[in-house]
């Protein structure tokens, strides 16, 4: 587990560069330790603040980097406050860098929150938190810039990545805006396409979910939520309506053999992804049929039982064996 340098995250400040140390576990980050196959990430700055897990980090021209690539590629620029604040927001951050800040530049970074208060959207106004946190707690690394005292550290690599607050709620991580977009233009198998990357029963989240992506969604700050489930829904009865099966494409068997106890949502979808991998999968389970709690604790009004089934029948597709009836300590043994 990385240790925490900084991190004023969650509102909540840990600030251990005089020594000392807490891992990310526990200040309860949730936050990645690891970028893809690159290593360790040094730091991380984002909506909700910043967090510094190496101390040779500049947090300086990191924060310059991180408002370029908000102005430059995810500020939507509908709105005047979100497209002037960030450009100067930027300017200001690459002059104090390149050697030529100014004191009343830090007062004009801070003075720039109350503009970007009056974005019409979320992404621009919390962008400016991470930035003022640095300004606060690295008020001295600014300084040195703009005294001439320091110079940019060798570039280092920065990653960006924008994650919607449906998406950041969502247990699954499903890309909630991507199969909208699909939606919309009428590419439903495209649509499920997204939605299987990271859960595969569509027909079934797209009736019983409790949906705390809709709790986070920005339309609601206008009107209404986005009925982010039913549209889950729409693209899952598409498919069953058109008789239409999912191109999925497993890699090539495997000898590995994997047991599952539960043939519930969270079974399923594990043996569907194992199944995906390659792995030879069965699924051992006591109920007289699939689904889990979903088939015994949910009325078939709410969840159809033939949509039900069908979900499991696609699972079954990649080779995945269930056999029911079957419970552990009963009838087989571990």
């Amino acid at each position: 587990m990385s240790q925490v340098v900084f991190s004023s995250w969650g509102r909540q400040i840990v600030d251990n560069r005089q020594g000392g140390g807490a891992d990310a576990a526990s200040v309860q980050l949730k936050l990645p330790e690891h970028y893809l196959d690159e290593g360790p990430v040094s730091a991380f700055m984002g909506w909700d603040g910043l967090v510094v897990f190496d101390r040779d980090v500049d947090v300086v021209a990191m924060a310059a980097e991180y408002m370029k690539r908000v102005q430059e590629k995810y500020c939507c620029a509908k709105c005047t406050p979100g497209k002037k604040g960030t450009r100067i927001l930027q300017d200001t951050l690459a002059r104090i860098v390149s050697g030529h800040g100014e004191e009343q530049d830090l007062a004009i970074i801070e003075s720039l929150s109350d503009l970007l208060q009056n974005c019409k959207c979320t992404l621009c106004m919390t962008s400016v938190t991470p930035v003022l946190d640095s300004v606060k707690y690295f008020r001295e690394d600014y300084l040195a810039y703009i005294r001439r005292e320091r110079k940019p550290s060798p570039a280092a690599a920065y990653h960006d990545k924008l994650t919607a607050p449906c998406t950041d709620r969502c247990p699954a991580h499903i890309d909630i805006p991507s199969y909208i977009e699909e939606i919309k233009n009428y590419r439903f198998e495209e649509s499920l396409d997204v939605i299987r990357r990271n859960m595969p029963i569509p027909a079934v989240c797209g009736r019983v979910c409790p949906h705390p992506c809709e709790s986070a969604c920005r339309r609601g700050l206008v009107d209404e939520p986005i009925s982010i489930m039913v549209l889950k829904r729409v693209a899952s009865d598409h498919e069953w309506m058109h008789h239409k099966q999912p191109p999925m494409q497993p890699k090539p068997k495997k000898d590995k053999k994997v047991c599952i106890i539960g043939g519930g949502p969270a079974g399923a979808s594990c043996a569907y992804y194992l199944a995906l991998e390659g792995f030879q999968v069965t699924i051992l389970d006591m109920l007289p049929e699939p689904g889990g709690t979903v088939a015994v604790g949910i009325p078939d009004y709410r969840m159809p039982r033939h949509l039900l089934r069908r979900e499991y029948d696609i699972i079954r597709s990649l080779g995945v064996e269930i056999r029911f009836n079957t419970k552990v300590g009963r009838d087989v043994s571990l």
